[in-house]
């Protein structure tokens, strides 16, 4: 029984999976336990040892592993008993000290308990006081007289008491004239308590009473009282800052620091302007943090990045000036109301409420005077928590008001004077506020941000309470610094406008090669599809498809659209500027205008100029060098600037300006054309060689028509006319292609005296002579000089009048691929008026454009012989049709 209580109290121990005492790092399989301990283990984990039975051990285990369990289980023994001895150790003086304590504690309370019987033993020790007298004689008797005295004591020591109190809830509602009548107030009441004198009936010490010895309160009570001063002066004066008070409000306050710090009112005034001061420039220290530099971004242009102002930006900056000029109004108009004395009387509001406290009757001839001017010591007794003791006191004390000297020179405040200083504060201020305003309008980017807050702030100065001439001083320096802004702001677009069209022009006659690639209209995009337009919401992929399709329709390519979109882009910017501005119709804002326009006119013909010289520059290094392909680009920019772009109308110029600008575009252009003709013209005469006309000439096969390097030529010129950017039946390209033909016509002109004049030589001139007879009598001399070189001996009327049939009917043939070249409908027209002469490739006496009948529009001189007989066919009979053709129900489509 001994060994299995013992087994079985030892296995209790080993309840745990990991015993106390043992390290971390210990496990069982470490211990040396086979296989069948650990599943027996895993059994006491399950159930417990306490289930199992030592028997049962020796029946399923070894006696090795018996032995194993039993040294583990004596380990735990010994760790826990360990454990035990450790606890108690530990405890056993924690149990010491508390038993200490505990002994303290009931020596304690047994003095207490005895202190408490002593008193009591003490009180009933005592004789009860005497009954009072009921027996009552005039006057009272001696107790009646003793009792008031002890209620007027303590009315007056009430007062100091409830005080503080009082004083706290007065300047935590910012009544600091009514915390200064209580504080005055109550200096009188401690003044009447400390009052010792024994030649005066009303005395203390008369009665018997010694308020300093008896009551040592009432001089520690006026002690904390008397710290009020200097909180309420200083309060007050720091409310002085406050924007938006009233007038009585403020004036209430410098009353205030009139009767406890004794101000005169020049010196209060002072004060008020001190303390605006300091909340000006509180307001004015402000900083916008929307832009690192401080200065306008780039708001246009590919090549430009946007400015990205914060929205809020601007309405912070707009907030910012309407405070620090709602301060300055604020403070102009409230001194006015407290100093200026109004024409129908004869003091000012504070002067007024002055006399109103000390003599209590208002003058005819004072100012209405706001009741919360002129409090009084009944209201502030009444108002008080504890008004019934404040009727024990004296007559005297409850009517109480302080004294005011109304003959000393404190109150006396001459109004020039007041004018003068509140006039130079006005004026200092304003500068302040300019100076800062300045530097907060930095920050706005566009001319639309600096024009609305113009517009808000002009709305309010006209409807400030202020004289008209300073309010027109206010809106003068608002426009100053309005005016000064834009300029910046178009300045800035202007110089970086320029700045990006000289890199732009460098780089794009930088990139042009001898071998110039057509011009290439813009590709417009698709039209926005409804599933677009309904997600986004917004007009952005109009306003690109608008985009494109105009570049489309203006002709230009990718490349000199970026060379010309930073100047047209600024321009447009500015011409919308400009109207913003302009859109004040009132007197003010018609003048503004005219002022930033006069501005801004300088600027605008400055950039010009730079634009124009830069422009110049490249011509004349295009002249001077060997690539045509430079003359072409130079030819470009000067044509699209001086005809289709919007830059030198929109810039903004004056007239004279603007025509000078136009004339010397109109010199570049020329000039570079005239270059571009001399050395494309050689070059495509030298690709037709005289060398291969005069073999040409003596060849026997039959001619049917001009030579292949005559026509050759012809294309070439016209190639070489889309390439400068010459547009088809242009009005303003018309002289130059009027004068690249002509010079092409006398190069074969000179050239061909010194050649022999064959057959194939006849078809080329009369063809040329075909084509300059379409431009009418303005081209008589060279018809004239191409009609001389048909007559050649050898060469009858009939064979010559065959070779002009050939040449009208292959120019006929060949009108659309040289439309460049040949006149338009309205050319035609004109020189058909002119001219009684009828074209050569009509019968005598009809019209050209009646030739073409119906397709006259576009076959100026007539249809070719070959076609004219077959019918026309509609295109849709020529296609094939889709296969959906047949799937389009036209019967239910509305009408």
């Amino acid at each position: 029984m001994l060994r299995r209580g013992s087994t079985i109290s030892s296995t209790k121990s080993i309840a745990s999976p990991l015993p106390n005492g043992l390290p971390p790092g210990y496990s069982r399989t470490s211990a040396g336990l086979a296989p069948s301990i650990q599943s027996a283990q895993s059994t006491k984990q399950t159930f417990g040892f306490d289930t199992l039975n030592p028997d049962d051990l020796f029946s399923r285990y070894s006696v090795a592993e018996v032995k194993n369990i039993q040294a583990r289980l004596r380990n735990d023994a010994d760790v826990k008993q360990e454990e035990l001895r450790l606890m108690v150790g530990e405890r056993y003086r924690d149990l010491l000290q508390a038993s200490t304590s505990i002994i303290s504690m009931a020596g304690s309370s047994n003095r207490v308990l005895d202190a408490i019987e002593e008193c009591r033993g003490s009180i009933i020790a005592q004789e009860e006081p005497p009954m009072p007298s009921r027996s009552m004689g005039f006057g009272g008797s001696v107790n009646d007289r003793h009792l008031h005295t002890l209620q007027l004591l303590s009315a007056h020591v009430k007062v100091l008491l409830d005080a503080p109190e009082h004083l706290w809830r007065l300047i935590e509602r910012k009544n600091y004239l009514s915390a200064a009548w209580l504080f005055l107030f109550t200096r009188v009441v401690h003044r009447a308590l400390a009052h010792q004198d024994d030649a005066d009936e009303d005395s203390w010490s008369k009665i018997g009473v010694d308020v300093r010895a008896e009551f040592p309160l009432v001089q520690r009570q006026w002690d904390e009282i008397s710290s009020f001063r200097s909180q309420i002066i200083h309060k007050s004066t720091l409310s002085l800052r406050e924007v938006g008070l009233s007038s009585q409000a403020v004036c209430a306050t410098l009353i205030t620091l009139h009767l406890l710090d004794s101000r005169p009112l020049r010196e209060a005034f002072a004060a008020l302007l001190t303390q605006r001061t300091k909340a000006l420039t509180a307001l004015l220290s402000w900083k916008a943090s929307s832009s690192a530099n401080g200065r306008p971004t780039a708001r246009f242009g590919s090549s430009l990045d946007p400015s990205t102002l914060r929205p809020s930006t601007a309405k912070e900056i707009l907030q910012a000036n309407e405070k620090a000029l709602t301060a300055i109004i604020d403070t102009v108009y409230t001194s006015r109301q407290i100093f200026q004395i109004p024409p129908d009387h004869e003091s000012s509001l504070i002067s007024s409420a002055l006399h109103w406290i000390q003599e209590e009757k208002r003058r005819s001839s004072d100012p209405q005077v706001p009741p919360e001017l002129v409090p009084s010591t009944h209201a502030l007794l009444t108002n008080s928590s504890s008004s019934a003791h404040f009727l024990l006191l004296p007559a005297a004390l409850q009517a109480y008001k302080p004294y005011i000297d109304l003959e000393s020179s404190s109150l006396i405040y001459s109004q020039a004077d007041f004018r003068q200083v509140l006039y130079d504060w006005l004026q200092k201020s304003t500068n302040s506020w300019r100076s800062a305003s300045g530097h907060w309008l930095l920050e706005l980017g566009t001319v639309a941000q600096v024009w609305s807050l113009r517009t808000s702030l002009r709305k309010l100065v006209s409807e400030a309470q202020l004289d008209d001439v300073e309010k027109r001083e206010l809106a003068d320096t608002l426009d100053g610094l309005c005016h000064d802004r834009i300029s910046a702001v178009w300045k800035a677009t202007l110089d970086k406008a320029q700045d990006a069209f000289k890199v732009e022009l460098s780089g794009f006659l930088s990139s042009l090669e001898e071998k110039i690639e057509l011009r290439t209209p813009f590709h417009a995009p698709p039209p926005p599809t409804s599933s677009q337009t309904l997600k986004q919401r917004d007009a952005a992929p109009f306003q690109q498809y608008q985009s494109a399709l105009k570049q489309q329709l203006l002709g230009r390519t990718a490349q000199l659209n970026a060379v010309l979109s930073t100047l047209e882009q600024a321009a447009r910017t500015i011409q919308n500027d400009l109207a913003t501005v302009l859109s004040d119709k009132t007197a003010e804002g018609i003048a503004f205008g005219k002022a930033v326009t006069v501005a801004y006119q300088p600027l605008a013909e400055s950039t010009a100029d730079t634009v124009i010289s830069a422009l110049e520059k490249e011509a004349e290094e295009a002249l001077n060098g060997s690539e045509i392909s430079r003359l072409v680009g130079v030819a470009n920019v000067s044509d699209e600037l001086r005809s289709s772009s919007v830059f030198v109308t929109h810039i903004g110029c004056r007239k004279s300006a603007l025509d000078g600008l136009r004339s010397r575009l109109d010199s570049v252009f020329e000039r570079v054309v005239d270059k571009w003709q001399e050395r494309t013209v050689g070059r495509i005469f030298d690709d037709a060689t005289p060398l291969s006309l005069s073999s040409v000439a003596n060849t026997s096969k039959p001619v049917y028509g001009p030579s292949p390097q005559c026509f050759q030529s012809l294309l070439s010129l016209s190639d070489s006319l889309r390439e400068l950017g010459v547009a088809q039946h242009n009005v303003r390209h018309e002289s130059v292609v009027r004068s690249s033909l002509r010079v092409l016509i006398n190069k074969y002109l000179a050239t061909e005296d010194n050649l022999e004049r064959g057959e194939q030589q006849l078809h080329d001139f009369a063809f040329l002579k075909a084509i300059s007879d379409t431009y009418g009598s303005d081209w008589d001399t060279t018809t004239q000089a191409l009609g001389s070189k048909l007559e050649v001996e050898g060469i009858d009327d009939t064979k010559r009048a065959d070779i002009e049939r050939t040449a009208s009917d292959y120019l006929i043939k060949t009108q659309t691929l040289l439309s460049l070249l040949l006149p338009c409908a309205a050319q035609v027209r004109s020189a058909l008026a002119s001219s009684a002469v009828t074209s050569p490739t009509t019968p005598k006496g009809k019209d050209t454009l009646a030739v073409g009948g119906s397709q006259a529009h576009f076959l100026l001189f007539g249809n070719p012989a070959t076609l004219a007989k077959q019918e026309y066919q509609p295109a849709l009979e020529l296609a094939k049709p889709s296969s959906r053709f047949g799937l389009l129900l036209v019967s239910s489509v509305e009408t």
